[in-house]
Formats: C-alpha cells, sequence, structure tokens
C-alpha cells in the first residue's frame, strides 16, 4: 500500500522550494502549464518501491519505451531429421525504458535531482538485524507505472464473451487507468544510467560549489515478473485464476483492453439459442402437462353427469313437494265464503258510509280494514 507521501509526491510545482527572481531578490510570478497537465491529466511516469512502499513520480518526455517478449525453447537434436524437437521452457518479457527531465525553474531542478536520488534509492533491499548482523529482508523490487501502457493486470478480468455484456462503445469509454504508483508492474529494475547532461545542457549554479542540472536523461531496463497465470486454459481463457469456473473473464494483459471476439461472439449466440430452445421445450412439456390434466377433469364431469342429473331431478321434486305442502297448509287456514259476488266466509252486507265495505262474518258485521286484518293473520299463522 502506497505511504501518506504518495500524494505529495504524485504533485508538481515549478516554485515549490523557490519563488523564481529577477536580479536583486527581485520575486516575479511564473506559471508553467506542464504542472497542470501533469497534476490534472496524471500523465506522469511512476515508480514504486515494494520493501518501503514508498513512490516518486516524474513529469518527463518519454524518449524510448520498448517492449521484447522472449520466448525460450530447448532444441533437441534427432538423427535422420531435418528439424530437431522444440521444447518450450519460458515466455521473458523486458522493457527499456528512457526519459528526459527538464527543469523550468531552480526550485523545479532542485526537486528533479531529488526524485531522481529517490529513484536511485530503490534498486537497493531493506535490510534487517539478526543477532547484530544486517541481512537483507527483501529485495528491491519495483512497480513502474507508464500511464496505461504499463500496469499491473492481475486481478483484472473481461468478461468471458464481451459483446454479451458490453457494446464496443461501452468498452471503449470504460476503458481507464488507475493513476497510483502501487498499480505498476512488478519486476526488477537491472540496469539505470542517469545522465546529468551538463556539457550538452549546462546547469543552474545554486551556490558556491553546488550546481542544479538543467535537464536529466534516465535509461533503465526492467524484467517483469507477472502477477497471474501466463497461458491460456482449456476454456481459451487467458491468465485466469486456477479456481476460475466455467464462463468467467480471462485477464486483460498486458495493456487492460477489452475487444469483441466475433468468434466468441457468435458461440454466446449457439449457446444462447440452444438455452432458449431448452427452455422452450420446458414450457411446452408444462402446457402438455396442463392440458391433459384438464381433459381428466373434463372426462370426470362427464362421467358425473348421470349422478348430477339425478341429483336435479330429486331435488326439484324436494322443492315441488315443499311448495304442495304449503299450498295445503294455507288452504286450511283461508276463510272460505263469498265477497261481494262470489261465494265466501265473509259476505259483502253493504257500505260503511265512507266509501268502504262492510263484511258478516257469521254473526258479526266487520269493516273493510277489520276483515283485512283478520286475512293477514291467518297467512301469518302459516
Amino acid at each position: 500500500m502506497a505511504k501518506d507521501d504518495d500524494y505529495y509526491n504524485s504533485s508538481f510545482n515549478t516554485e515549490r522550494y523557490q519563488q523564481p527572481q529577477l536580479g536583486r531578490g527581485q520575486q516575479v510570478q511564473y506559471a508553467d502549464g506542464s504542472d497542470a497537465y501533469a497534476n490534472i491529466n496524471k500523465m506522469v511516469l511512476s515508480f514504486y518501491h515494494v520493501p518501503t512502499g514508498r513512490s516518486v513520480y516524474f513529469k518527463a518526455f518519454i524518449t524510448a519505451f520498448n517492449e521484447s517478449y522472449s520466448s525460450n525453447w530447448n532444441a533437441e537434436e534427432v538423427y535422420g531429421r531435418a528439424d530437431p524437437i522444440y521444447l518450450f521452457k519460458n515466455t521473458v518479457r523486458d522493457i527499456t525504458l528512457a526519459f528526459k527531465i527538464p527543469a523550468a525553474t531552480e526550485s523545479e531542478a532542485y526537486e528533479n535531482l531529488g526524485r531522481v536520488s529517490w529513484l536511485a534509492k530503490f534498486l537497493y533491499p531493506s535490510y534487517t538485524d539478526v543477532q547484530g548482523a544486517s541481512t537483507i529482508a527483501q529485495s528491491p523490487l519495483v512497480r513502474i507505472k507508464v500511464m496505461n501502457l504499463l500496469q499491473t493486470t492481475a486481478g483484472q478480468t473481461a468478461p468471458r464473451l464481451p459483446g454479451a455484456t458490453e457494446s464496443s462503445n461501452e468498452m471503449y469509454q470504460a476503458y481507464r487507468s488507475d493513476t497510483a504508483a502501487a498499480q505498476g508492474l512488478l519486476g526488477v529494475i537491472k540496469n539505470l544510467v542517469i545522465n546529468h547532461n551538463i556539457p550538452e545542457e549546462g546547469v543552474l549554479e545554486k551556490a558556491r560549489g553546488t550546481i542544479l542540472p538543467k535537464l536529466i536523461d534516465v535509461n533503465l531496463s526492467f524484467s517483469v515478473i507477472h502477477e497471474h497465470g501466463m497461458g491460456w486454459d482449456v476454456e481459451n481463457r487467458f491468465g485466469a485464476p486456477a479456481n476460475a469456473t466455467a464462463g468467467q473473464g480471462s485477464n486483460t494483459f498486458p495493456y487492460g483492453v477489452t475487444l469483441n471476439d466475433p468468434a466468441e461472439s457468435a458461440k454466446l449466440g449457439a449457446d444462447a439459442f440452444n438455452n432458449i430452445m431448452m427452455d422452450q421445450m420446458g414450457v411446452n412439456s408444462a402446457i402438455a402437462e396442463v392440458e391433459r390434466s384438464m381433459a381428466e377433469f373434463a372426462a370426470g364431469i362427464e362421467a358425473m353427469q348421470p349422478q348430477l342429473e339425478q341429483l336435479a331431478k330429486t331435488t326439484a321434486g324436494l322443492v315441488q313437494a315443499q311448495q304442495d305442502q304449503a299450498r295445503a297448509q294455507a288452504s286450511t287456514k283461508r276463510p272460505m265464503g263469498r265477497r261481494d259476488t262470489g261465494t265466501s266466509a265473509a259476505g259483502s252486507v253493504g257500505h260503511d258510509g265512507r266509501g268502504g265495505h262492510t263484511y258478516k262474518i257469521g254473526a258479526s258485521t266487520v269493516t273493510q280494514a277489520e276483515y283485512a286484518a283478520w286475512i293477514n293473520e291467518g297467512l301469518e299463522d302459516r
């Protein structure tokens, strides 16, 4: 993990240690656009010392950046065979990097010299004391980061089938590089050359016996130590973790770039079609099962039809019997006789003088209202 000074080391200010001055100590305002370019856009180089966790950044012009991949083979000569039999050993990745560090001010020249000093220190290990003797505790492994061109891809995997999850434009828009020095590529610096360009570019005289180079050249050779598998597995994935399951992605070695693979996309289409067909077969099977259940239900209803018809007839007979019984009970309670015209137990005997009729029931004469009440009382008794 990077130390707290990582942010400080990654920022640039040409006036950090001294503001530019004219003669007689008169200060002037100076602005260097390269500071903003490095601080905001992070177009910088960085080195990370693994044993100490310290880092150093450079605002520089890259003059050389070359990668070489060397495959090593054992050649077995066989008698009578024109060509030897080659047995693969390994592939080694080496990098050469060169950059120029200019100084716009005396302050920046001083800081550049200090940053180069840190880089030189990163070539040495860390020691520990064991019974009074200094013993190497950690070798001087270094991480180098050249923006997105030189970075670790350990833990970075592209989708197994890129086109299945992202469009080509989405892949392009998502392509980014972490700016932290700790995300650099792990390896060893085999050779470091620092050229102060004193005869060519001159120096800044700071004080008696003290000079600051105006331009420093740095050249180094670097051998890479990869932190993930280097090769293809049975699923045609490159650098996938050992515990990866089918369908997981490949490592984005070496630049973190993910591209659509037409062959893989075609395979995805075939697999997706097969999955859809399997799902459709499952749906068809479920529909057939429902249809069988419905047919069995209909057959059961048809088999019960005679019983239902008999039940309906029985129910109708019971209803008819109840109705006949009700009518018989009503007839036993209803007064039989003649009213006005027709025969009833109450004969009309005249009018009550208010437009209503009077009826004679036995020896009694009642009004129309009393007669109606008597009839209702008889119905309620039923």
